[in-house]
């Protein structure tokens, strides 16, 4: 992979926008420091979806941690997991980068994949967390 370094392109998203190239670039930099080669890909890709699967312990958490740093304040961004766990470090991530200061994290969602379509269907109907439980003796067996 090309560094972000030698390629010297501001992005036309405009996450600095106003700040010079260099400003933006030192901050690429600082972002990136201690990724490996695969990391940085993933990290640096601002456009479209981007699907990180890796195995356990490999820095999946810590690549999208820094991959928000490099999307534009405003973006709505969802961050889907597989288990509850992986979600709970997502959004402990998100706090995590919140805490930082340097800016708003507000648009960011995490959660299971249960749990974000649970949600997008809970604000498509109108309907409370309650209203939308199924007693378990009315689930088929």
């Amino acid at each position: 992979m090309e560094s972000v370094t030698r390629e010297r392109r501001k992005p036309s998203h405009g996450v600095l926008s106003g700040d010079s190239a260099d400003v933006y670039f030192r901050r690429a930099e600082e972002i990136l420091a201690g990724l490996n080669d695969a990391q940085r890909a993933a990290a640096s890709a601002v456009r479209g979806p981007v699907a990180i699967l890796a195995g356990a312990g490999t820095g999946k958490t810590t690549t999208i941690k820094n991959a928000l740093r490099f999307l534009p304040e405003r973006l709505s961004v969802q961050l889907y997991a597989f288990n509850t766990e992986a979600a709970n470090q997502l959004k402990a991530a998100i706090r995590e980068l919140e805490a930082r200061g340097d800016r708003a994290y507000g648009g960011v969602r995490a959660g299971t994949f249960h749990s974000v379509g649970f949600y997008a269907v809970q604000r498509k109907l109108g309907l409370s967390k309650e209203q939308l439980k199924v007693e378990d003796s009315k689930c088929r067996k």
